[in-house]
Parts: C-alpha cells; sequence; structure tokens
C-alpha cells in the first residue's frame, strides 16, 4: 500500500479516499450484507498534517450487524436503531508513524450494540463536507484538521464534525486563532448542521 501525499503536507499522510475505498473493501468482505460503521476518525499522529482530507492515521469501527432493534424517540418522535453484533476496529496509517504499523488492519472482534449505519447512508463525503465547512467558515490556508464521523443516536444520521485548529505546525504563520471553527455536517444531506469559533 503506498500512502496518497496530501497537497503542502510536510509528511507523508493518507488520503481519505484511499482509505475509505480500503475500507469499504476489507469490512463487506467481512460483515457482508450486515456491513455497517459506526465511527471514523483521525488516529494517533502527534505533529502529523490533518489537512485537504489526508491524515496520517484513520481509524474507524467496522461493524456487523446481527440484529437491528427501533427504540421509540422522546416525545413521539423517530426513534433511533440500535445495532446489535460485532465490531472490529480498522485503521490505516501512513509510513513511519511511530507506533502505529503501516497500511490497513483490521483488529478483533468485540461485541457491540449502539448506532451504526449501512455506507450507501454516508452519502456526501469528508471531501465535500470539508469544502462546503472551508467556503462557509474560511479555511483551506494553514491549520490542522481534526475529522470524525459519528452516528447520531436520536435518529441515526451519520454526521461529521470538522474542527479546524490554527495553535501548531509550519502553517501555524498564516492561520490566525480567529480562524478556528468547529463544523457538523450531515454526512446525508451536506447541510451544515451547526458551526461554532
Amino acid at each position: 500500500m503506498s500512502a496518497a501525499l496530501g497537497v503542502g503536507n510536510a509528511e507523508p499522510t493518507v488520503a481519505f479516499g484511499v482509505f475509505y475505498a480500503k475500507l469499504l473493501e476489507e469490512g463487506g468482505a467481512w460483515a457482508a450484507d450486515k456491513f455497517y460503521i459506526g465511527k471514523i476518525s483521525v488516529g494517533p499522529s502527534a505533529g502529523r498534517d490533518r489537512s485537504g482530507s489526508a491524515a496520517a492515521v484513520w481509524e474507524a469501527q467496522v461493524v456487523r450487524c446481527d440484529r437491528v432493534d427501533e427504540i421509540n424517540g422522546e416525545n413521539g418522535g423517530n426513534g433511533a436503531k440500535v445495532c446489535t453484533g460485532e465490531a472490529r476496529r480498522a485503521m490505516m496509517a501512513a509510513a513511519n508513524v511511530v507506533g502505529v504499523k503501516s497500511g490497513f488492519t483490521l483488529g478483533e472482534k468485540e461485541t457491540f450494540y449502539g448506532t451504526a449505519v449501512r455506507p450507501e447512508e454516508i452519502r456526501v463525503g469528508l471531501e465535500d463536507a470539508q469544502a462546503k465547512t472551508d467556503e462557509a467558515l474560511g479555511g483551506g490556508r494553514g491549520g490542522n484538521y481534526v475529522y470524525e464521523l459519528t452516528v447520531r443516536r436520536s435518529d441515526n444520521v451519520p454526521i461529521w464534525r470538522i474542527t479546524r485548529d490554527c495553535g501548531s505546525g509550519p502553517d501555524s504563520d498564516v492561520c490566525r486563532d480567529e480562524e478556528r471553527w468547529t463544523a457538523e455536517i450531515s454526512a446525508a444531506t451536506g447541510e451544515i448542521i451547526s458551526r461554532s469559533r
């Protein structure tokens, strides 16, 4: 596996699209038609560039849902769907990340009970979510990003949470404190749900 380099990154990183394609391939091979995703995030990579929808380490929770139960929502609203089954931790790392094996790995099985979504429910990829937030809130030059996809417990909507941090790294001189922000974007519709500075 060769890591795809992010544009302008000082150190090797894995493009999200490369990681996600491998996640779908390996997760689908393991869980077949019961394949769900519980979460996606950047992994442990202190001091490494995280920008341009790329990171030195990616992690995800691959879920095999053996049973899906609906739980009534509060005040008669739509309920959440809760998955019972098994999960495995997927990880993909660029070369030379201290303490992490490079390439794609799929960890041991563990019991899972919680919210997860089928991959086809994630209709807005990280690249599009970042482009939308950068346009709305400013970004794309300097700073590091933290990327995370979680599944909202109340209605099982997948949500991208993108945080722009300007506190460290070689580009910190071109990213001012007032350019820090956090945004949540629906991975189902692309709508920006919340934003804060």
